[in-house]
């Protein structure tokens, strides 16, 4: 019962507050690589969109050809 006395008290909340800013830094570091990789992910598709319409043939908005 060495480590619960009154005087680890403090440390143990220590403990936890800084497990608690570290838990914190790692979920909105994990949010910013999700939000990078997701507008990365929107760009490619945004350009092989555009690549594929610089090579279609449209007729009335509908894709007629491919070349």
């Amino acid at each position: 019962m060495n480590a619960l006395r009154p005087a680890a008290l403090p440390s143990i909340a220590q403990h936890c507050i800084v497990a608690a800013a570290v838990a914190a830094v790692g979920g909105l570091l994990l949010a910013y690589v999700h939000v990078c990789r997701s507008s990365v992910d929107e760009g490619v598709r945004w350009r092989a969109e555009q690549r594929a319409s610089a090579h279609a043939i449209y007729l009335n908005g509908r894709t007629v050809a491919r070349r």
